[in-house]
């Protein structure tokens, strides 16, 4: 069932799934802030509010998610040996550590030192990094597009992290002045570098995988990946050396990978061998809705020069398209490796429950809609400055995830009741 997969090489299931539990805990504190700040959180990028909310999502939701993902896949899908794996464990505390630092420095200075969090961030992220480029240099065979996306995506979470570091000494008084092209690098390579390649290279093995589907062309995924590559590069070029002049022909470059791997997927989705379209299949189609509104929004927005349109294409890339895909991964994948880990030897044996039974799909529906209604509230909110409907997000974000804890915890202890 599961091709081109070693599952006698997974790691033991709390290594994924400490970081996959701890994820929406961090959401539920991003709503809290955003009852609590409000419209200050979104309504200036560069506001010390929005970078801690902003961090909420890309390190306590995105790092947590992902990290747990690599630990997972590498082995398993790679075929890579990841070293010292008691050190995921080193990994996970120090980041969550780092990211509720993070928070207290950008939200209450006075009680929350910054190099706290650079200490505990850097040596987290730096210690996977060390231990994910190890492993992923040292896998030998084909090109494959997943371990070259892989392969890319750590490159630019290493470039990001190093930026990161260097902004938050620059924050602290400890580094060099925070300059605007500085910020445009660490986002670029954050969001369409690590996030961007890590989404791609995740989907080209889990969709054909768990939705049934035939496999992503390769020579497409190549096409892909190299496109966006050329974006990088050249948009750095660009934000280096100040031509905006010239800023049309790495969009370009973007929309032409982006667009071609958002059509590509849609294409695969569409001729799955199971037609019923299940709670994580919706959330894919929605993330690549939401990708081809932020494309378009970020086009119009450089041809007419409007900031706050690319910055609303910039926020729907992160919650609508990443957020919405790691939400569909998540209700494949934690069922799946519970099940794998605790009843896959038991199956025939009363008792042992169905892979779908640990989390049903009308309990999925309802955590994807209070989701996507959180995020079109938010979203609509940021357009027209309503602070009722920041309230509402953040009430949905809460709520919600506070829900999937609950249901992840049903898929770990199953019982007749709950299933």
């Amino acid at each position: 069932m599961y091709q081109g997969i070693s599952l006698d090489q997974a790691p033991p299931l709390f290594v994924p799934l400490r970081f996959f539990l701890s994820a929406p805990l961090f959401v539920v504190l991003g709503g809290i802030e955003l009852l609590w700040f409000g419209s200050d959180l979104i309504g200036a990028a560069y506001a010390e509010p929005a970078i801690a909310w902003i961090h909420l999502w890309t390190l306590g939701w995105l790092a947590m998610v992902m990290f747990g993902a690599y630990y997972q896949m590498i082995p398993v899908m790679i075929g890579g040996q990841v070293p010292a794996p008691y050190l995921s464990g080193w990994v996970h505390g120090l980041l969550a550590l780092g990211v509720l630092l993070f928070q207290g420095y950008f939200l209450f200075p006075e009680f929350s030192p910054f190099w706290l969090a650079g200490i505990s961030l850097g040596l987290s992220i730096g210690l996977f990094i060390g231990q994910i480029a190890w492993a992923l240099v040292r896998v030998k065979g084909e090109n494959r597009p997943t371990l070259s996306a892989m392969r890319l995506s750590l490159v630019c979470l290493g470039i990001t992290w190093f930026l990161g570091l260097w902004l938050l000494a620059g924050h602290g008084g400890w580094g060099p002045e925070i300059h605007g092209v500085n910020r445009d690098l660490h986002l670029s390579f954050a969001l369409f570098g690590w996030v961007g390649f890590l989404i791609i290279g995740v989907s080209l093995h889990l969709v054909p995988m768990f939705y049934i589907t035939p496999p992503f062309d390769k020579l497409v995924a190549q096409r892909v990946l190299r496109l966006l590559s050329i974006t990088l590069v050249l948009l750095t070029f660009i934000q280096l050396t100040g031509i905006e002049a010239w800023l049309w022909v790495p969009v370009a470059f973007g929309f032409s990978g982006f667009g071609l791997y958002l059509f590509e997927l849609t294409k695969i989705l569409n001729r799955r061998r199971r037609k019923k379209v299940d709670p994580a299949a919706r959330l894919l189609y929605l993330a690549i809705a939401w990708g081809w509104v932020a494309l378009g929004l970020f086009v119009l927005g450089l041809w007419g020069k409007d900031l706050a349109l690319k910055e609303g294409a910039v926020l729907i890339f992160l919650l609508g398209v990443s957020v919405n895909f790691t939400h569909g991964m998540l209700y494949k994948i934690v069922p799946f490796l519970i099940w794998f880990h605790r009843y896959s030897a038991r199956v025939g044996e009363p008792g042992v429950p169905l892979m779908g039974d640990l989390l049903t799909d009308p309990q999925a529906y309802r955590e994807g809609l209070i989701l996507n209604g959180s995020l079109a509230a938010l979203l609509v909110g940021y357009s027209l400055g309503a602070p009722v409907l920041f309230g509402l997000a953040a009430l949905g974000l809460v709520g919600g995830h506070l829900y999937l804890i609950r249901l992840f915890y049903l898929a770990l202890n199953p019982t007749p009741k709950a299933i």
